[in-house]
């Protein structure tokens, strides 16, 4: 409404800070968790043993599991930034489109290197230049083209970030392609063709689940599923006659997880004796039958 009446800058000024005043007063009284950072709904115990380890909410350098991590989140992020700033530098020209997207790509940066999940978006917006240098190279040599083009693709630096982990942090891939095995096509089939039912599974599994099958699951990587998550950290990690119990209690018919999950230091603690380790070690309870799923997916019916 205000368009055609707001072109000098000051009158724009004023009525964005107006809008985004009564943006924010609403926001502040109907919704304040919001003001409080995007994990502050989680359980204080989800966020210690669940939240903290996951990459996407990490720093994009402190925390991640290998360096090749940071590079395949950060790659395209940072080359897009250099690729920028040098455009301005070799033109020495006041390009004020170029400035001001520079400006919005460092701050996006800066973002991005706090959380990681900023870089997926961040990714489409880096490519820019990549692109208006290709389209600006179209009588270069064809390396240069290819260099561009190789440089500009999201695929490129995954690929130096997986060359990485395999030279240098051995361990850590074994542990990623076990857990890859475990979500692999044939045990989400066997899983899938079993009558509806609920599953209980841990949260990086039942994400694959509520996806690829018709089943309810209790937990996913949702933050803001509370009372489902912290269910199945109370199941997996109750001694087997305590969970055996939830299990009739929550109406559960199948219980799935993979040899990889729950492993993480944070729950070292909580472990012993509890039905997690238990079934991770193939000491199956007697209410819970096996199910073959073609995989490393271990899968249970509840008796």
């Amino acid at each position: 409404v205000a368009g055609p009446k707001s072109e000098p800058w000051p009158i724009r000024g004023a009525i964005g800070a107006a809008v985004g005043g009564i943006a924010a007063l609403a926001v502040l009284r109907l919704s304040p968790v919001c003001l409080q950072g995007p994990y502050d709904a989680l359980t204080p115990f989800l966020k210690q043993v669940w939240m903290s380890n996951v990459s996407e909410a990490r720093d994009l350098f402190i925390g991640q599991d290998t360096l090749g991590t940071s590079v395949a989140y950060g790659g395209l992020m940072f080359g897009g930034l250099a690729l920028t700033l040098y455009r301005l530098w070799q033109r020495r020209a006041v390009e004020w489109p170029w400035i001001a997207f520079a400006i919005f790509l460092l701050g996006s940066t800066v973002a991005g290197v706090l959380q990681v999940r900023v870089t997926y978006i961040l990714a489409g917006i880096a490519s820019i230049p990549f692109a208006v240098a290709l389209a600006e190279a179209r009588d270069a040599g064809l390396l240069r083209r290819i260099a561009l083009w190789i440089c500009g693709a999201g695929v490129t630096w995954n690929l130096i970030a997986a060359q990485m982990d395999r030279q240098f942090d051995k361990p850590i891939e074994v542990a990623r392609v076990a857990a890859r095995q475990c979500t692999q096509g044939e045990p989400i089939l066997v899983s899938g063709a079993l009558p509806t039912g609920r599953i209980m599974a841990p949260i990086d599994l039942g994400s694959y689940l509520v996806g690829m099958t018709p089943h309810q699951v209790f937990a996913a990587g949702y933050h803001r599923n509370n009372d489902g998550n912290m269910a199945a950290y109370r199941f997996f990690l109750a001694p087997p006659e305590r969970a055996r119990a939830m299990a009739r209690k929550l109406d559960v018919t199948y219980v799935a997880l993979c040899p990889e999950n729950m492993r993480e230091s944070s729950l070292g603690r909580y472990r012993g004796g509890s039905l997690l380790e238990r079934l991770q070690s193939g000491a199956v309870p007697t209410w819970l039958e096996p199910i073959p799923t073609g995989g490393s997916m271990l899968l249970y019916r509840v008796r």
